[in-house]
């Protein structure tokens, strides 16, 4: 309880809080709605969790995308309901992906300048 409400006075507590709490969604969302730089600070495997992406994502768009694990990046359903908000994420997705035509439309319909992260053989069709 300390913890959160000190993130939530000054963001920037994250940084000095214990491993643990740093590994907590709610902390760290708590922070990141100050400031969202602090999102730096999440325990690595909050970016294997697709709830704590999304909620990432909803506050923030696309930053700390490239923080996603590429475990993530190969889950099919995740990629298309992140590709649904930001097109050149698909920059960061697994490479047998990059070659899913779907994705790649979906993609291409936020972003034109997502097809330039599409498989080669895509775009050389």
């Amino acid at each position: 309880a300390f913890v959160r409400e000190a993130v939530s006075l000054n963001s920037w507590a994250l940084r000095h809080a214990s491993l643990a709490h740093r590994a907590d969604a709610g902390i760290v969302l708590t922070a990141a709605r100050r400031e969202r730089m602090v999102l730096g600070f999440a325990a690595p495997e909050l970016w294997s969790s697709a709830g704590f992406v999304e909620a990432v994502m909803a506050e923030h768009g696309q930053h700390g995308l490239i923080r996603v694990s590429p475990e993530l990046w190969s889950q099919r359903d995740f990629v298309m309901r992140v590709l649904r908000r930001h097109g050149p994420a698909l920059e960061f997705v697994s490479p047998d992906l990059q070659a899913d035509l779907e994705l790649v439309l979906e993609a291409v319909l936020q972003d034109a300048a997502a097809l330039a992260f599409a498989a080669p053989e895509l775009r050389a069709n």
